[in-house]
């Protein structure tokens, strides 16, 4: 239980490097998002391996499913946003194309949907809490960010938030994502 434990204690670097992000936006502290994607991501891997270890997958059908969501996660949070102004420069921009007119969070989507397909492919005690601490953990991160955080940082964020479902996409969501149109007028670096 250490390497959840860890892994919990990497939302608390996020939390940190949100408030840094509106408060101070300090550039030491805008190096936690980074640490703390490092630590879940370790923590993840090694609550998997203890399970049972990769070897022995009870399922690689969901093993691959897990995997193509970990690629949506990552995707998500590094390639449709631009990652210099939003993890590094502190000076992040809007994103409302893609992923983001999907859902306002669609890495929380991927990430939950990832350890719930983890726990098919190697079903234990170990796999179902951890999943279950990481996924109700970045639920409420994600809630945090969009009550305090991103109204602070984004003016459009309101407008957004009435466009965009916070995580569960509809078919309205889907249309406007896949169709490339941003959800709000905003100055996007990069579409998602």
């Amino acid at each position: 239980m250490p390497f959840i434990a860890v892994g919990a204690f990497s939302y608390v670097l996020f939390l940190i490097y949100d408030i840094n992000s509106v408060k101070a936006n300090l550039p030491a502290l805008r190096l936690l998002f980074g640490l703390g994607t490092v630590l879940l991501g370790c923590s993840s891997v090694a609550v998997a391996f203890l399970s049972r270890g990769f070897a022995h997958a009870a399922t690689p059908v969901f093993a691959a499913v897990a995997a193509a969501f970990l690629a949506l996660t990552i995707y998500s949070l590094f390639f449709a946003l631009p990652p210099k102004s939003t993890y590094i420069d502190g000076q992040p921009k809007l994103c409302a194309t893609g992923m983001y007119a999907l859902c306002r969070h669609p890495g929380v989507l991927w990430l939950t949907l990832m350890y719930a397909t983890v726990f098919g492919a190697l079903p234990c005690t170990l796999t179902l809490v951890g999943g279950l601490i990481f996924s109700a953990l970045d639920v409420l991160y994600a809630l945090f960010q969009d009550v305090w955080t991103f109204p602070r940082i984004f003016p459009e964020y309101g407008e957004y938030k009435r466009s965009v479902p916070f995580l569960l996409p509809s078919p309205a969501s889907v249309r406007l994502a896949v169709s490339g149109r941003a959800a709000v007028p905003c100055d996007n670096d990069k579409n998602g």
